[in-house]
């Protein structure tokens, strides 16, 4: 049996880092959902070095592996089942647990991206509808409440004669 307590105190340190990602992507819905776009710039900084921070420690789990298992260590072979295979019975139960609050938190970051994704894109239609409404060429937009009689444009190309005459 190897002893795995180095990738298992990188897998610990990558579930309070997804976490702490967590957090950052619910401030982030509240920022959106709120309308307070001067936050996000901020929001999102902090976002990108804790996305930085997971990259180095999937580079640190990976030296990990390779410091316990030699050169054979891949991150495709290494799967977490295969952790807890080779693990001692005590480690197999921390790899068990480290992996599930691993997997919940990625899953929990993912559903929030995606709705934060969508609010955006909402956000997006929005503004665009209504930069179409200000700045529409004259031609787009037939106002609600017109004679009928005559188009829009000015051409009078429209009937003379509205279908109920009536004189006051």
């Amino acid at each position: 049996m190897n002893d795995l307590t180095p990738v298992l105190a990188v897998i610990k340190q990558m579930v309070t880092a997804y976490q702490e990602l967590l957090q950052i992507q619910e401030q982030k819905r509240d920022l959106l959902v709120a309308g307070d776009v001067e936050s996000l710039p901020a929001l999102q900084q902090a976002e990108l070095k804790m996305l930085s921070a997971v990259q180095r420690l999937e580079k640190e789990r990976l030296t990990a592996l390779q410091e316990v298992f030699g050169a054979q260590a891949s991150a495709e072979s290494w799967t977490l089942q295969k952790l807890q295979s080779v693990a001692s019975p005590v480690q197999r139960l921390q790899i068990r647990a480290a992996g599930e609050a691993l997997q919940e938190a990625v899953r929990q970051v993912q559903a929030l991206h995606d709705l934060n994704k969508r609010l955006i894109g909402q956000s997006l239609q929005y503004v665009q509808y209504t930069l179409d409404l200000l700045t529409g060429e004259p031609g787009e937009l037939v106002p609600t409440y017109s004679r009928q009689d005559v188009a829009p444009s000015g051409t009078g190309t429209g009937s003379a004669r509205s279908m109920f005459d009536s004189k006051v």
